[in-house]
């Protein structure tokens, strides 16, 4: 669990609560108090109680929460032309520098913007600590030590108390009914305390009107809720042409002890003509009878402290942070880009470096490993040279075998037989690997039978050339005279004699 500390300093003395939350806003109480200065004179009273009391809570390193009071607050409410979130603050700080007199560009400015309407336009109230409270906050913040700290309006945090947790995010199509002129229901949370009232007007989680009233000493409980719904009331109506919508009061919740409210439920139902609820201040903690009588705040003093806690344990945002205030967007500056250029360049570079020295190590070895590799193969070339000489021999005669007697008769029955072709002259001889040449001469009766000599013998293998015929009459009898050059290439076993397109 988280602690937080939570404090508010009224003039004349220093109410703090110390809480263990949870996730869930559960509290559980570790102390709280009045502490009044010793010199209430002291310009540092203020200070030197809340250094006293983080020191006796151990809050040094924990979330630090300072309330004030809605009256240490000014306050001005002004419509805005359509802007998108980050143009917002910007366009809220100039309009509030014309609307706040004593708002310099070093105050603390905070706003809540309400849902755009249908056109684009929205309220915002804008918020800023008047400046005579200034120097005594920071003061507060300095003094305390501690390094995450808020600062928050009063009043604003008793939106915790509300029974019915209340959406705090709008969504565009709910902008068609924050028109500015229809009524809304709103909820009405008072915390009266001993001297003062925290009065807050909300709905759907947004603050639409608070107030911190002082209340006479010794008032009876009847006046004081009578004052209060006049105080209240006659708020509403001189705020009204500044609201960001009109209200309707549908909902009361009284915050306190039953004795602290006993009298004002009636009144305000009456009034209001509404329901009325009562919550006590430690409906937000738990474990409570396991704490002191001295430490369990049971008054609508303490009802904003814890509510503060309770909120901030629950990561809900402060409606108004004025320690971390919805600021402008500082113009971006280049500088930063360039160093994270430069820097990525030497980074770039410094690893770039290491990389090719890795890359040009893996190459040095792997051309070591690729020599000794190609002096063993050099070796075992040197090894198995002669048989791959015998083997090259061998193949080449392969290539280069002729079949001689095969071819012969081959030859002899594609060769149409005598009388028709009578061969008189053949010689056989090498024309390169596996090829041959024939030359022959004869006489072919009729001539006829040259041409047919020629187209029987001309196949894959074997390429005729007849550069011509000689034609001459022998007695009765035409025969014609011829010279061939055959060219033979080894390319398998001969065609069969039956393939052969021979006509005897």
């Amino acid at each position: 669990m988280a602690r937080f500390l939570a404090v508010r300093w009224n003039g004349r003395a220093l109410r703090f609560a110390c809480a263990d939350a949870d996730r869930g806003g559960r509290l559980k109480l570790v102390d709280a108090g009045l502490r009044l200065p010793a010199d209430p004179q002291s310009a540092t009273a203020a200070a030197d109680l809340l250094r006293q009391v983080v020191q006796e809570t151990r809050c040094e390193k924990q979330r630090l929460l300072i309330l004030i009071g809605r009256g240490a607050i000014e306050s001005t409410t002004f419509d805005v032309p359509p802007a998108t979130d980050d143009e917002l603050p910007s366009l809220v700080q100039n309009l509030a520098l014309q609307n706040l007199p004593g708002l310099t560009d070093e105050s603390a400015l905070d706003f809540i913007a309400y849902p755009a309407r249908a056109d684009g336009t929205r309220t915002v109230s804008a918020m800023a600590i008047m400046a005579e409270e200034q120097s005594q906050i920071r003061a507060l913040r300095e003094s305390s030590g501690c390094r995450n700290t808020a600062i928050l309006a009063a009043p604003h945090a008793l939106r915790a108390f509300t029974a019915v947790r209340e959406a705090t995010a709008w969504t565009p199509d709910m902008a068609g009914a924050w028109d500015g002129q229809t009524p809304v229901d709103t909820t009405l949370l008072v915390a009266r305390g001993e001297e003062q009232a925290d009065v807050l007007v909300s709905t759907n989680g947004l603050p639409l009107l608070s107030r911190t009233i002082r209340l006479p000493k010794g008032m009876p409980q009847s006046d004081a809720a009578q004052f209060l719904i006049g105080e209240t009331q006659r708020t509403l109506i001189s705020a009204g042409g500044h609201l960001a919508q009109r209200t309707r009061i549908s909902r009361v919740v009284l915050i306190g002890a039953a004795e602290e409210t006993q009298g004002l439920a009636q009144t305000f139902a009456d009034h209001y003509q509404c329901a009325v609820e009562h919550v006590s201040v430690l409906d937000l903690a738990m474990d409570v009878a396991a704490n002191s009588p001295e430490t369990t705040p049971d008054t609508a003093d303490y009802a904003p402290l814890l509510a503060a806690i309770s909120e901030a344990a629950r990561g809900v945002r402060p409606a108004i942070d004025f320690a971390a205030p919805r600021r402008p967007q500082p113009p971006r500056s280049r500088r930063g880009r360039w160093l994270a250029l430069a820097a990525g360049s030497l980074l770039l570079i410094g690893g770039g470096g290491a990389y090719v020295r890795a890359q040009f190590e893996e190459i040095d070895e792997e051309n070591q490993r690729l020599a000794e590799r190609l002096q063993e193969l050099n070796e075992l070339i040197r090894d198995t040279e002669p048989r791959r000489a015998l083997v090259t021999g061998m193949t080449a005669w392969e290539k280069n075998r002729f079949s001689w007697p095969d071819e012969l008769l081959d030859l002899t029955t594609r060769i149409p037989a005598r009388p028709g072709i009578t061969v008189q002259q053949l010689s056989v001889a090498a024309a390169g690997p596996g090829t041959s040449v024939a030359t022959f001469s004869g006489i072919g009766r009729p001539p006829e039978l040259i041409a047919q000599m020629e187209r029987s013998l001309r196949d894959e293998r074997h390429d005729i050339r007849i550069p011509g015929i000689r034609e001459q009459l022998v007695g009765k009898e035409l025969q014609g005279s011829f010279q061939a050059t055959l060219t033979i290439r080894n390319a398998g076993r001969p065609e069969p004699a039956t393939k052969a397109r021979v006509q005897p």
